[in-house]
């Protein structure tokens, strides 16, 4: 599809997709050079021939990051098989040198690497995910315990 006949709409689509208005429609809708008015804004965001032109654009902006990413890699010639031996490497050396907590350090950069590890996360919070019951229930718990002892 190419650019918009409607300048204002190309442009509202451009600031849509891409720079500091990217993914708001009211922002995007002002930068277009219309007056702020929110359900206007949304209107238009949700046209067809908008959302098939920022549907476009996205995806023209997906393959040019790929592109860049395969053009960086070819040029510096990184591979996962090279990262993987660089750090084969540097966990002989390091246990050579007696230095295990270095060695460790180098397998997990492997496994990581090689999309092996995982890093477990814990919510900030344990108790966020309980429901109001299984929070007073746990509550009665901790009661009765302080109470014996």
């Amino acid at each position: 599809m190419p650019e918009l006949h409607n300048l204002r709409h190309e442009r509202f689509c451009q600031e849509y997709v891409r720079g500091p208005h990217a993914g708001n429609a009211t922002s995007a809708y002002e930068a277009a050079g219309f007056k702020r008015h929110k359900s206007q804004a949304s209107r238009l965001a949700n046209a067809p021939h908008i959302v098939a032109r920022v549907t476009e654009l996205r995806a023209a902006m997906a393959q040019a990051l790929a592109q860049a990413t395969d053009d960086a890699i070819a040029h510096t010639g990184l591979t996962i098989e090279r990262l993987i031996g660089e750090m084969e490497e540097a966990r002989q050396l390091a246990m050579k040198n007696g230095q295990s907590s270095a060695a460790v350090g180098a397998v997990i950069a492997k496994a990581k690497i090689a999309g092996l590890w995982i890093e477990k996360r814990e919510p900030a919070n344990k108790y966020a995910e309980l429901t109001d019951e299984q929070l007073e229930q746990r509550i009665r718990e901790l009661d009765a315990m302080l109470e014996s002892g």
